[in-house]
Order: structure tokens, then C-alpha cells, then sequence
């Protein structure tokens, strides 16, 4: 009986080892050869192979210069291709586009990068294209009016408005969706300003002609001639209509719901802030970051004034009421609590420690609050509880609530992420040389030589994912609640957390990456563009592969889908 037994253990054990895991289902779409072009900077250098990249750096960029590009959630990829013709089209997932005299601008001896792009949503392109002497916006394939110069487009957040600035005749011409403005002297490009939803516009939208708000509303500044007396003169463009003239106008944002806007303005030697058309008290400088709360309720902004001995000082203005007078405010951490109750920033009352302001109410003072490198000083969780990294001497803390963390000798720059819910929070401190590990929720994890940054975040399923180096190796993992993955920093978690994706380097050849779904390896790529789940929790990605074809070994494109769950394909 026993032997018998040991027989059936042993024919189970068998059947469990050879018995194969759950088959991915995945599908590999090849879109077409990529044209034979070169780049044009290094931030380009993803798209090929290290090959490729050696034998750029040993030539001389020739004056046409075709970029490559892909779109956001890898959607599209786009080139700028050369025709023999000596004309040139837009690459599109394989695809040729319509042929054109020149596709991109030069702007300043340099061809710019914003002359095509894809919408946010990845789904749209748009890029300026000349025929004879003449520009033209083209827009998903369709060709806008012609004229005698363009600058490059622009789309809104959620996609669905793109706007350009062409001219005619020496007069600047505002089109949003098509429709133009009437002929201006000049169109101003603004640096973009702060919002109440996210802390910094996005950079690449910097030279944007005009600020996008929701619902489809829009505003721009445009500039008369300079009177006699050698004065700007400048008016904002909201929605079409036009407001009073001003000497100067900087900093327009708009409420979240799009409903409220406001900007600075500028007459003679004092500035104002102009909110849904009327103007507010004046001071002496008011700096060009507005702050709606996320309610549209409730605006703020710092001003200064300057005394008998000109000292500057300064002060948070909410609803144009007066905070306390301080003498430094850092302007980029004027932000208001998720329920739109309370204001908060960061300042010094004493030109030495720097404290959080609550409602105008200090907080413990600190030798640094933030980074102060153009990123937020602190910021709110969903818990509405107030996170924010903060330095006393040597030694750095996570504050929140007012509660600082233990000491840590250093703390990442990529501030708290929180998990979908908001009840969990994690971020990434050091204790000692090479001894990176990160804090989920107060308790400390397993250290690791270092942890990358802007990769530890929780997913909608509330598991921490983030990627290490490994001491003494230049290996890296990927460790999910606490397991850990192989793979050289690339991982994304599905939506709903059940599914685990990571790149890793290939044994068998050289320079080639596999792609492991749950363990399991799916295919190699020469190059592999960034990943990202659907809300269905599916994956869609763009790669690239080497073919050999006779003696010559041409680089194809292709769209890899994985589903869910299934069996596997290709």
C-alpha cells in the first residue's frame, strides 16, 4: 500500500512539474519597414540600437535632420521621412503620408520639435507643412487654409482642441479647431502658469499660444503696437472676447471647471490681478502664479510691497484679503486643500528656517522644505492629510500631518504616491552609503543599493511596485508587495494589479530584450518603446526587430497587443 502510495505522490509530482503555466494571449501586428533616416538628438536614441548609435556619433548630421517620434500610451509612431523625390511625408505607423515641400520649421538655426506632435490621448497628430511658399496645419490628415507662416500646434489636455498661430500679410492670426481669429499685431507666448489640479503645467507646453481651460474654453494675449510714449500695450483674448488694454499681462490660468479665469496685469509702475473681468487691489509686484482652489471658489497669489527703505514685503492674498507679512514665500507652494478649506505654503517669517503655513498659521521651522527645484513644496493626499519633505541639519524627514518620520540621511525627490483610495502612501529614503529602501505606509522595506526614481508607485489595486539596483551588481528587480521580479527597471502593474509585465536583457542575443508577462517570457526586440495597460487591463506597446533579408538587415515596427487572460497567439 505504501509503495503504491508513494507511486501515486510521485505521478502527481510529475504531472504538477510538466504541466505548463496559464498561456499568454498576445498578438504582434508588424506595421511596416522604418524609413532609413537619421535623428536628431539624444533623446531620440531609444528608437535604436547601440550599433546604430555608435555609427551616428562617428557621422555629421546632415542639414535635414527627420525626427522620430512616439506617441503618448504608445498608441503611434510618427517620422518625418525623406522622399527621393527631394519632398517629404509624415511616417505614420508604417504608413506614407501625403508628400510635402517641407514638414517642421527652422527656428533658430534648429529644426523645432514641436513642428508635429500627438494629442495627450495619443490618438491624434498634427504637424505644419509648407507647399510652395505656403504653410498649412494638418490636422488628422485634413489640411487647414494656407498661409504665409505657421507656428507649431498645440492640443488640450483631454485632446479634443488643437490651436496654431498662423500669419498673413505680416499679421498674427489665433485658429483653434480651424476656426480663425481676426489679424492681430502680435500674439504673446506665455510661459504657462501653475493650476489647482496639478502643481506645474506640463514644460513642453511652455511656448503654448494660448491656456487651455476645461469644457472647450481657451484664452491668449495679444499685443497692439507700442504707443508714442514707447508703451506695450496688450489685451487677453478669452473665449473670443476681448478685454480692457493693459501695459502687461502674465500669468492667466483658469479655474478647474473653466468657468473663472484671471491674470496679472500691469498699469504704470503697480500690478492687479484681473478675476472674471474685474480688477483687484494694486501692489508693487505680484508674482505671475495663480492659485485657484479645486472648488473655483477661492483664489490666491503672492504680492509684495515695498517699504520706505524699498525691503520687500510679502504676502499670500486669498480673495484678496492680506495673510501674514513674510519675508520670503515660495510662490510654487501656494496650493489649497483637496475640500478647497484651507491654504497652504511654504515660507520664512525670519529669513532663516522655513516653516508650512496653514491658513496663515506657521508650522515647525526647518532649514529646507521641498526641493525648490521647480517642484512642489508640499503637497495634500487624498486623506487630506499634508505630506512634505523637509531638512533640519544633516538629516531629512517625511512630515505628515505635522508628524515628521524618523531621521533618514536623504529622501528621493519623487514625492509620496499614493494608492488610488488614498489610504496608502509610499516614498524611497536612505540610511548610510548604498542602503536605499522604501517606506510603505511607515514601515520599512528591504534594502536595496539604490531605488529609481519616479518608479515606486501603488496601482489601482493598492500593490507597491517599484524597481532596485542590487549591491555589487548591475542587475536590477522589480519587487511587488514585497516579491521580487528580474528585470532591468522596466515593469508596469495592470490596473487591477493582476498582471506583472517587465523587460529584461536576452542570454541567447546580444543586445536583444525579452518581454516577461507574469514569469513568463513572450518575445524578444531589439528595442522596445514604454508600456502602458488600458483601462481594460490590456497592454498594447510598440518594438522594434531586426530582419535579416539577403545582406541586408532592415528594422520593422511592431504593435504588440497582450489580453488579459487567454491562450497564446501570433
Amino acid at each position: 500500500m505504501h509503495k503504491i502510495f508513494l507511486k501515486l505522490c510521485l505521478l502527481m509530482i510529475a504531472i504538477i512539474i510538466t504541466c505548463p503555466a496559464e498561456a499568454i494571449d498576445y498578438k504582434i501586428e508588424k506595421l511596416g519597414r522604418l524609413p532609413s533616416v537619421v535623428i536628431e538628438n539624444e533623446n531620440d536614441l531609444k528608437l535604436w540600437t547601440p550599433e546604430r548609435i555608435r555609427e551616428l556619433n562617428n557621422m555629421e548630421f546632415p542639414i535635414d535632420l527627420a525626427l522620430c517620434k512616439k506617441s503618448p500610451y504608445d498608441r503611434h509612431v510618427g517620422i518625418v521621412e525623406l522622399l527621393e523625390t527631394g519632398k517629404c511625408c509624415m511616417w505614420l505607423d508604417g504608413k506614407e503620408g501625403s508628400s510635402y515641400d517641407q514638414i517642421r520649421n527652422v527656428v533658430k538655426g534648429a529644426y523645432s520639435t514641436r513642428d508635429f506632435c500627438f494629442s495627450p490621448d495619443g490618438r491624434r497628430v498634427a504637424y505644419t507643412a509648407r507647399i510652395g511658399k505656403k504653410w498649412v496645419m494638418v490636422v488628422d490628415g485634413k489640411e487647414s487654409a494656407e498661409f504665409d507662416g505657421i507656428r507649431e500646434p498645440y492640443f488640450s489636455a483631454d485632446s479634443k482642441h488643437v490651436c496654431f498661430v498662423g500669419f498673413r500679410g505680416g499679421k498674427a492670426i489665433f485658429v483653434m479647431d480651424g476656426k480663425e481669429s481676426q489679424q492681430y499685431h502680435g500674439i504673446v507666448m506665455r510661459f504657462p502658469s501653475f493650476s489647482a489640479k496639478t502643481p506645474l503645467r506640463v514644460v513642453e507646453n511652455s511656448y503654448c499660444p494660448c491656456i487651455f481651460g476645461a469644457n472647450g474654453h481657451y484664452a491668449y494675449v495679444v499685443a497692439n503696437e507700442r504707443d508714442k510714449n514707447g508703451l506695450d500695450h496688450e489685451r487677453a483674448v478669452i473665449d473670443g472676447r476681448m478685454s480692457a488694454d493693459y501695459q502687461g499681462i502674465q500669468g492667466m490660468e483658469f479655474s478647474l471647471d473653466g468657468s473663472r479665469v484671471a491674470f496679472v496685469a500691469r498699469k504704470g509702475d503697480h500690478m492687479f490681478v484681473v478675476l472674471d473681468g474685474k480688477a483687484g487691489e494694486k501692489y508693487d509686484d505680484i508674482d505671475g502664479m495663480l492659485t485657484f482652489s479645486p472648488d473655483g471658489k477661492h483664489l490666491a497669489y503672492v504680492a509684495t510691497n515695498y517699504n520706505e527703505n524699498s525691503d520687500p514685503v510679502s504676502f499670500v492674498v486669498v480673495d484678496g484679503k492680506r495673510g501674514p507679512k513674510l519675508q520670503d514665500i515660495v510662490s510654487i507652494s501656494v496650493i489649497f486643500s483637496p475640500d478647497s478649506k484651507h491654504i497652504t505654503y511654504t515660507a520664512t517669517p525670519d529669513g532663516e528656517k522655513y516653516s508650512v503655513f496653514i491658513d496663515g498659521k506657521p508650522g515647525k521651522g526647518y532649514d529646507e522644505i521641498g526641493e525648490r527645484n521647480w517642484t512642489p513644496c508640499q503637497m495634500y493626499g487624498k486623506d487630506g492629510k499634508l505630506y512634505y519633505k523637509a531638512k533640519l541639519g544633516e538629516k531629512y524627514y517625511m512630515v505628515i500631518d505635522g508628524v515628521p518620520s524618523p531621521a533618514y540621511d536623504d529622501i528621493s525627490e519623487d514625492y509620496p504616491v499614493f494608492s488610488r483610495d488614498g489610504k496608502h502612501y509610499a516614498y524611497s529614503a536612505k540610511m548610510g552609503d548604498y542602503n536605499w529602501f522604501v517606506v510603505h505606509d511607515g514601515a520599512r522595506g528591504p534594502s536595496f543599493a539604490g531605488i529609481n526614481y519616479n518608479s515606486t508607485y501603488i496601482s489601482g489595486a493598492d500593490k507597491l511596485v517599484y524597481t532596485a539596483s542590487i549591491k555589487d551588481s548591475s542587475d536590477y528587480v522589480t519587487v511587488v508587495d514585497g516579491k521580487e521580479y528580474p528585470g532591468n527597471g522596466s515593469v508596469i502593474l495592470s490596473p487591477d494589479g493582476s498582471r506583472v509585465v517587465s523587460i529584461k536583457k536576452s542570454d541567447d542575443q546580444q543586445n536583444e530584450c525579452l518581454v516577461v508577462v507574469d514569469g513568463q517570457e513572450i518575445g524578444s526586440f531589439m528595442s522596445i518603446l514604454n508600456m502602458n495597460f488600458d483601462q481594460d487591463n490590456a497592454l498594447t506597446f510598440l518594438a522594434i526587430r531586426n530582419e535579416i533579408t539577403g545582406d541586408k538587415v532592415p528594422q520593422n515596427l511592431y504593435r504588440v497587443q497582450i489580453a488579459p487572460s487567454g491562450s497564446v497567439s501570433e
